[in-house]
């Protein structure tokens, strides 16, 4: 959500080849959908392994199967790994309801089963079940789940790298939703937050959102309003407008605490709720306390959010640590990020890390080095410890066996360890001291006298 403010924000258009893709103008129109293929005798046995969850599932055959999954979807809808747990069941019910063409059916079963598909799914199967959607919305003529279903794909698209095309898809979706009269449609906003900020791109666009949003006469979705008052917010603070970004926020907060009062508490208003908090401390200039409410937003996405949300957490907190001058924070941010787009495969996400290694990491490196050039023993006796606390006690160790000559098989033989293990040592050893291979982190390390 932070790309405004760095300069890698042209790596987001790295889908240039998909502008004249057949596929593009296939979006608003049915095509034809692959159906899921089950084994009788697989679903059969998960099925019996959700009756302590749903009792009714005793008497369930596969022709109730789709009935069946609709009454799981209504009762776990909110509950994410609940609806993974039943991902087996509910793959064969779509696949039933799609051989028996009942549209209606496979719309109800698809806008449940979208969300979980973006953790648990490959980008190929995520995708398959989103156009399985789209046509089934088409057919029974359900614009809201169509739009539903545009702005998912739209998001799952940008989320793979796609970006160009998936703020196309997006748009698309918001084009339908806003002729869509009564309903304007923003689609579950909380759960997409993360994908709308980072669509819209810059204030001026998240100012036009608002507005457009504000002008809808129609719009009775305060939960779009305060995702689309956070955009703008966001933005704000990233030009400085700390003033306006405050008032966006502050609105923002009272729309979801009057949600909250309303309709209850949902992992996503909790969620976005933390993040809501984490901005407003931000503006006010109150790094511990947007670093509390960073970490708890995390800890819950981990759990209730897709693997793009937490990425976009996880940046905004290693670039705000950077503003603030807190280097000492970001090494283990980098860490987390990069387990994350090794998995998502997102270009930009990798130019993050690198922009935080190399800018961030390095920043700290020389600050440490001006002070051992300057000889100041009083302060050297204060960051001594500070210069070790960027390596791990095993991650010295293994350092000085490098240094020594050792092999990652002989130092793994030494520690008692995995090859592997010694390689994952060495992977954070490179990130936390910027370099690239062995000799420079042997190199960088004795200049810091973190080894002798």
């Amino acid at each position: 959500m932070s790309q405004c403010i760095l300069t890698y924000t042209s790596s987001r258009r790295g889908d240039k080849h998909l502008k004249h893709s057949p596929l593009r103008f296939q979006l608003l129109a049915p095509r034809r959908a692959n159906c899921y293929a089950f084994d009788p005798a697989s679903v059969t046995a998960a099925v019996k392994r959700l009756e302590l969850l749903m009792p009714e599932a005793a008497s369930c055959d596969l022709d109730d199967l789709p009935a069946y999954a609709l009454k799981y979807i209504e009762r776990y809808q909110d509950d994410v790994l609940q609806l993974e747990m039943g991902w087996e069941v509910l793959r064969a019910a779509l696949a039933r309801a799609w051989e028996g063409k009942d549209y209606t059916t496979v719309v109800s079963l698809v806008a449940g089963m979208a969300r979980p598909a973006g953790r648990i799914c490959s980008m190929a199967e995520a995708e398959r079940l989103l156009q399985m959607g789209i046509e089934a919305s088409c057919r029974a003529q359900d614009n809201q789940q169509r739009v539903y279903f545009l702005n998912r794909l739209g998001g799952l698209l940008y989320t793979h790298a796609s970006y160009w095309f998936g703020r196309q898809v997006w748009s698309a979706s918001l084009q339908l939703a806003a002729s869509s009269a009564p309903v304007f449609g923003l689609w579950q906003p909380l759960a997409n937050f993360a994908h709308i900020v980072d669509i819209l791109g810059n204030y001026s666009y998240a100012k036009q959102f608002v507005e457009a949003i504000l002008s809808a006469r129609h719009v009775d979705e305060p939960e779009s309003l305060a995702v689309a008052l956070f955009a703008r917010g966001f933005y704000a603070r990233h030009l400085h407008d700390m003033d306006n970004a405050r008032e966006d926020l502050c609105g923002c907060l009272r729309l979801l605490s009057n949600q909250v009062v309303a309709n209850g508490s949902s992992p996503d208003r909790r969620l976005f709720i933390l993040v809501v908090q984490t901005e407003l401390a931000r503006v006010e200039g109150d790094y511990a306390r947007s670093r509390s409410c960073a970490e708890a937003a995390l800890a819950l996405a981990q759990v209730y959010s897709d693997r793009y949300t937490i990425a976009a957490l996880l940046l905004d907190e290693g670039l705000y640590a950077y503003v603030q001058g807190c280097f000492a924070d970001i090494a283990p941010i980098i860490l987390r990020l990069r387990a994350i787009a090794h998995q998502m495969k997102a270009p930009h996400v990798y130019r993050c890390c690198q922009f935080l290694g190399q800018y961030a990491i390095g920043h700290m490196l020389e600050a440490h080095r001006a002070l051992a050039e300057r000889h100041d023993l009083a302060i050297l006796s204060s960051t001594t410890m500070t210069r070790h606390q960027l390596l791990s006690k095993r991650e010295q160790e293994v350092l000085r066996f490098v240094a020594a000559g050792f092999s990652n098989r002989e130092i793994a033989a030494r520690l008692v360890v995995a090859p592997v293990t010694v390689k994952k040592h060495l992977e954070h050893i490179f990130i936390k001291l910027d370099v690239h291979n062995r000799t420079s982190a042997i190199a960088i390390a004795r200049a810091l006298k973190i080894i002798p």
